[in-house]
């Protein structure tokens, strides 16, 4: 029973010596701060996590060591902490070292100041530095590669394998008119036009069941004004990792490309029909040409001048419709040259130098011309104003069929933001199918049999186009037809 006492203090010795060898061996600094923060105690790893020999700061205020940016946030913490016992407070700083280098440290401080053992403030210092080091590079390479994504001129969304949005970067907004949030949360396929969706659709499903698919979609996306843009998509299914969690596609806007695509097939198409028009309008007429020559050459040996003027004389119109023919291509090709001298035209003038270059045709066939108001002036070129007026009118007089009393009216609607411009004829009209088509160049829709290159309502629309206007059709069988046309845009009023 004596030996009781004895063994009780070796007790709370080796248990003291136990605890004190905890905190000496410990990798985190252990101190205790007095109500000003002042150092009462601090462990011996103070040396290896600041430089500090064990005794060199007791006595000496902890925030002297703090980094002045930090200083307030720790202050407040440290107040807020003194004024209620019991407390505990977390904080993160940085401290300078001995060796003038700062450290970053995470501390939990508990308030006891009011235990009669401890008597002030224990605050558990824990050095951070390399993590913040990698946790600061790990920043600094996802702000760069965040400013890549959102910067880029292309677009990178992020979709589930069902369509939803879950990620669209900023560049949306230029190319579609969204803002990401707009879309985040939405399905994709909502924004895709209809005759593209089932394509889409079935690119989707496919991509969504095969890692290895990398799909190219090009497809029409809806526009946030209701136009569509033409996109091109290139996807990579990314469902199965652990943070994309989706299919990841790049998209770029193509409008441009294809509308270039679409010119250059256009253009094609017409070399091959303007190639079968040189080849088969124009060689015609000079072959039937050389036929009346050698007649006229066969009649002036036999001594038959009748016979003779009648080769001649054909000879004469084929080479008046070879003539009108060349013109007609020249004016084609000049209706369709933006770098055009612009200036001031009287509308009158052009219209009337129009009428006077066909007064021939409307004689013959007797059309009544009707002007029925008078022209305001057009900041245009004055070649294509008479192409148009020309063709135009020369459309209706070939068109107007078996009409007994044939009549073109002409004349101008002032709009509050145009001026439209039209001819109307009373021939027998143009089916609803044919109002875009007769404006293609080098094709015959004629109902009436009258020849031609199958270009003057294309020359129209090369010309009107060119100045910034547009030209349509309004008409239906057997109730004449109307062409329309703008002026520009600067003459509006």
């Amino acid at each position: 029973m004596g030996a009781g006492p004895h063994f009780g203090v070796r007790a709370l010795i080796k248990n003291q010596k136990y605890f004190q060898l905890l905190i000496e061996k410990a990798l985190d600094l252990i101190a205790l701060l007095d109500q000003q923060g002042n150092v009462i105690y601090n462990s011996p790893s103070i040396k290896r996590v600041l430089g500090y020999e064990e005794s060199e700061m007791i006595g000496k205020s902890a925030f002297d060591l703090l980094h002045p940016d930090d200083l307030p946030t720790v202050l407040e913490a440290f107040h807020r902490g003194v004024s209620v016992p019991g407390a505990t407070e977390y904080v993160e700083f940085r401290a300078r070292h001995k060796d003038d280098s700062w450290r970053s440290f995470e501390a939990v401080g508990n308030n006891l100041l009011h235990d009669d053992l401890m008597q002030g403030i224990v605050v558990n210092f824990r050095d951070v530095t390399d993590r913040k080091k990698i946790e600061e590079k790990l920043e600094r390479s996802e702000e760069y590669f965040r400013a890549l994504i959102e910067n880029t001129l292309d677009v990178i969304t992020i979709i589930k394998t069902d369509g939803e949005v879950i990620y669209m970067s900023p560049a949306i907004e230029r190319l579609l008119g969204y803002t990401p949030a707009e879309l985040i949360g939405n399905n994709c396929l909502d924004f895709i036009s209809p005759e593209d969706l089932e394509h889409a659709l079935s690119t989707l499903s496919k991509a969504g069941r095969d890692t290895n698919f990398f799909p190219r979609i090009e497809f029409q996306a809806l526009h946030k004004n209701g136009s569509y843009k033409c996109l091109e998509g290139i996807g990579s299914n990314y469902s199965e990792h652990p943070v994309i969690r989706g299919i990841v596609i790049n998209l770029r806007d193509i409008t441009e490309r294809k509308a270039m695509e679409r010119e250059m097939y256009d253009r094609n198409e017409e070399l091959e029909a303007f190639a079968y028009t040189i080849s088969h309008d124009l060689v015609t007429p000079a072959a039937v040409m050389e036929g009346y020559a050698k007649a006229a050459l066969e009649a002036d040996v036999k001594g038959r001048p009748e016979a003779e003027r009648e080769c001649l004389e054909s000879i004469i119109k084929g080479a008046r419709r070879m003539s009108r023919l060349i013109d007609s291509l020249l004016q084609y090709a000049r209706a369709g040259r933006i770098e055009s001298e612009i200036e001031m035209v009287d509308s009158n003038e052009a219209l009337q130098e129009a009428l006077a270059s066909l007064q021939e045709p409307i004689e013959e066939k007797r059309v009544r011309v009707i002007i029925a108001s008078d022209m305001p002036p057009l900041a245009v070129d004055s070649i294509k104003l008479y192409q148009v007026f020309f063709n135009l009118i020369e459309n209706a007089i070939k068109h107007a069929g078996r009409t007994a009393k044939p009549e073109i009216t002409i004349g101008v609607i002032e709009e509050r933001n145009r001026i439209l411009f039209f001819v109307k004829d009373n021939g027998p009209g143009i089916r609803p199918e044919l109002h875009k088509k007769i404006f293609e160049p080098f094709k015959h829709f004629s109902i009436t049999g009258s020849a031609g290159l199958g270009i003057g309502l294309s020359t129209v629309q090369r010309a009107v186009t060119a100045w910034g206007g547009r030209v349509w059709v309004e008409s239906g069988e057997g109730r004449g037809s109307v062409f329309f046309f703008s002026g520009p845009a600067a003459a509006a009023p």
